[in-house]
Order: C-alpha cells, then sequence, then structure tokens
C-alpha cells in the first residue's frame, strides 16, 4: 500500500510541477531554512536551493549562526554554496549535532539528502565536489 502512495505523489509532483518528490522536499526544508534566516534579521537571503541545503540538517538556531558565518566569509556579500556548506561543517565539527536535536524540517523527509556529518568543505555535498 505505501509504494502506491509514493507512487502517486511522485506522480503528482510530476503532473503540477515537472518535478521529482525529492525535488520537492527539498524545496519545502530550503523554504523553511529562509524563513528562519529570514526571522533572524540577517542582512542577506538565500537565493538559491544550494545555498540552503547544507543548513537543513541543522538545529533552527544553528542555522542562522551558519548562514551568518558564510556571508561574513563572504566579505559582507551573497555567500556562496560552497561558503554556506564550510560554514555548516565548521558548525558541526564544533558542536555535533545529537539524534534527539531535530532540524525544524522534522516532518519533512529528507530522501535523497546529503547528511551534514557527510559534508565536507573541500569537497561538496556528499565527497562528490558537487554542490
Amino acid at each position: 500500500m505505501q509504494s502506491i502512495d509514493k507512487q502517486a505523489k511522485q506522480n503528482y509532483c510530476k503532473g503540477k510541477w515537472g518535478i521529482t518528490k525529492q525535488s520537492a522536499y527539498q524545496l519545502i526544508s530550503g523554504a523553511a531554512v529562509s524563513k528562519n534566516i529570514k526571522s533572524h534579521n540577517c542582512d542577506f537571503q538565500p537565493t538559491k536551493q544550494s545555498q540552503t541545503r547544507p543548513l537543513t540538517k541543522l538545529p533552527a538556531d544553528k542555522q542562522s549562526e551558519a548562514w551568518a558565518k558564510s556571508v561574513e566569509s563572504a566579505g559582507g556579500q551573497q555567500p556562496t554554496a560552497k561558503q554556506v556548506e564550510a560554514a555548516a561543517f565548521e558548525i558541526v565539527q564544533k558542536e555535533p549535532i545529537s539524534p534527539e536535536e531535530p532540524a525544524p524540517t522534522e516532518n519533512v523527509p529528507s530522501e535523497g539528502m546529503t547528511p551534514v556529518s557527510n559534508l565536507t568543505p573541500a569537497t561538496g555535498a556528499g565527497g562528490n565536489g558537487r554542490v
């Protein structure tokens, strides 16, 4: 029965927006991160999904901290996805995220998303060099 539901969601996303279910969940998670960053009155807001993706696995209070660090590393300008990823990695290295500390998008499946623990500042998401 679950595979029918999964297939129905996939078909809906493809038919309605022309995207996969995974992409829809990534967009939803990214929107939650953007809303959180906006609530902290940051000077710059993310403009691309690739900028929010590394932040989706951090708790809400750490998302804005990582975003602020990435803006700082960009010299007070709009940071690149790699700068955001490096800032998120730095936060995780400083204070590892425990499984009991869910991200604010805990009800949104993270199927296909790279866990923060797999991020490296040098290689990008999942170590494959892509962001």
